[in-house]
């Protein structure tokens, strides 16, 4: 009985020792910090950041936004198209034996008048007396963009993120750069 009393002490005192007091022991460096914003970089008002040639501005001509074709393309920039609307005019009575004869360009309604869309426009299944009574829609048009110049590039040591329009940012030594938001609390991770 013993032998088994003393198994079992043994026992137990494997599976569920103390640890020893922890005052002596130093504590871990934290592991993630935050990074440091250094400077603006990227391009001017008007225009746009691509990273093509190490870091480029463009800009779009007037009327026209950023596509996701390369911007070294000739289909960088778009103009979206555009659904407009218009009023029929109206061209009075239909004529002929059952008043349904309109003229040449116009159609006949059931309210027994004549009307015709704008040129370019066609009838929509809306109220001929809506302003929605007849439609265009344009296509969406393609433009080059225009080179303005290098990027406002980081300085060494400072590398950049588009957050913000374009910034450099720098870890402390002995840190890198995480995936994390590079304004976050986890931006940069020791090495």
């Amino acid at each position: 009985m013993k032998t088994f009393s003393v198994f079992f002490t043994l026992l137990a005192l494997t599976f569920f020792s103390v640890d020893p007091p922890q005052d002596h022991l130093e504590a871990a460096p934290e592991s993630y910090v935050s990074a440091k914003k250094m400077s603006e970089a990227g391009c001017g008002s008007g225009t746009f950041f691509d990273l093509i040639d190490g870091g480029t501005c463009w800009a779009c001509p007037a009327g026209f936004e950023r596509s996701t074709s390369s911007v070294k393309g000739s289909k960088a920039c778009v103009k979206k198209g555009k659904t407009l609307y218009a009023k029929a005019s109206d061209h009075g009575k239909g004529w002929g034996i059952l008043g349904t004869n309109c003229d040449p360009g116009e159609f006949w309604d059931p309210n027994g008048r004549c009307y015709s869309c704008p040129k370019g426009y066609s009838r929509t299944a809306h109220a001929v007396t809506s302003s929605k009574a007849c439609v265009k829609t344009t296509k969406s048009s393609h433009s080059e963009a225009v080179y303005r110049g290098g990027a406002n590039s980081c300085g060494a040591g400072t590398f950049y993120d588009p957050i913000d329009g374009g910034t450099c940012w720098k870890c402390p030594s002995g840190y890198g750069r995480t995936v994390y938001p590079v304004d976050g609390p986890k931006a940069c991770q020791r090495q």
